[in-house]
């Protein structure tokens, strides 16, 4: 059952988690394409859910925050907004780093001072991508864009203000809302028998549902620290499209390009091999992610039956 108030959307459920610590997890950012799987998995976990869009807490805003914040007394504090928009933040500094920074600092403090624990939701953008291999928990961040580097001095301000808390960093994020690459390229496919593609990046795509389960998982436990969290392997956007459209039968020419021919100069820069290496995830004993191309088969299943981008979804 879904009650709305004026102030939030809370869905409670018939039974509590008997016998264990937490049983009301709230979420930032609920608008987006994270927030929303984790709504519906912590909603099939029994779990009492609070989701706090921008518009109902304004995250740079402490005094608003901690009011929420104490106001709701949730057990666990899962932070998913964020300034997202790459190129833009490139742009719009102060903004990016008053939401990334300043705003993961409210939550941090409001959580610690509550004795909730804390998952802050990070990004593969942290590190330069000069590597060549996949990145590690240990690895030192140095990231290439202004999103990259506010998500990072987001992780600080986590680890200088909260005890108990959970970074997840993870990579490429598809889902059944909201704007993402796989939404995107299908409907540029429809519009023509051509379609050039970066071949020069490489990545670690992730369902959002397997991410949200993963991290319910995660939440349940003490095990706080560091993990990256994607759906494992990596590949290119050029080899990531050639799987969208096999999966959907949808016939279409892709070329490779490299990336310094298709990128603006209004554009950011991007790590051009950022992939997740999810060690912690096995050395804590929560299992790795499945494949990132069994994952998105199973996402363009449900597309091709018409159960993904419905009026919910979008």
């Amino acid at each position: 059952m879904i009650v709305s108030f004026s102030l939030c959307e809370k869905t409670y459920n018939n039974k509590d988690r008997i016998g264990e610590f937490f049983v009301k997890v709230l979420v930032t950012g609920a608008n987006g394409q994270l927030a929303y799987h984790l709504k519906e998995a912590l909603r099939n976990e029994n779990y009492t859910y609070i989701g706090y869009s921008r518009e109902l807490m304004d995250i740079t805003d402490s005094l608003k925050v901690n009011q929420v914040i104490l106001t709701e007394k949730p057990d666990v504090v899962i932070h998913c907004a964020g300034y997202t928009n790459v190129n833009k933040a490139e742009h719009n500094y102060e903004q990016s780093y008053l939401v990334n920074c300043v705003g993961t600092k409210n939550i941090a403090k409001a959580s610690e001072r509550l004795g909730a624990k804390l998952l802050y939701v990070s990004t593969d953008y942290i590190f330069d991508g000069e590597k060549g291999q996949p990145y590690i928990e240990t690895d030192q961040p140095n990231p290439i864009n202004v999103y990259g580097r506010t998500k990072w001095l987001g992780e600080l301000e986590v680890k200088k203000y909260h005890s108990n808390y959970f970074i997840i960093r993870t990579s490429w994020l598809y889902g059944n809302r909201g704007d993402h690459f796989v939404k995107k390229i299908i409907a540029l496919a429809n519009t023509r028998n051509t379609l050039p593609v970066v071949c020069d990046q490489i990545g670690s795509p992730t369902y959002c549902s397997d991410l949200a389960d993963k991290m319910i998982e995660i939440m349940e436990s003490n095990k706080f620290g560091i993990y990256h969290v994607s759906n494992t392997g990596f590949c290119s956007w050029y080899e990531f499209s050639k799987k969208i459209f096999e999966n959907i039968d949808h016939e279409i020419e892709l070329i490779p390009v490299i990336s310094t021919n298709l990128t603006q100069s209004n554009q950011a820069k991007r790590p051009a091999f950022s992939a997740l290496s999810s060690i912690y995830l096995n050395r804590q004993g929560f299992g790795e992610m499945r494949p990132w191309d069994q994952a998105i088969s199973d996402f363009l299943f449900q597309y091709k039956n018409n159960r993904l981008f419905n009026k919910e979804g979008e």
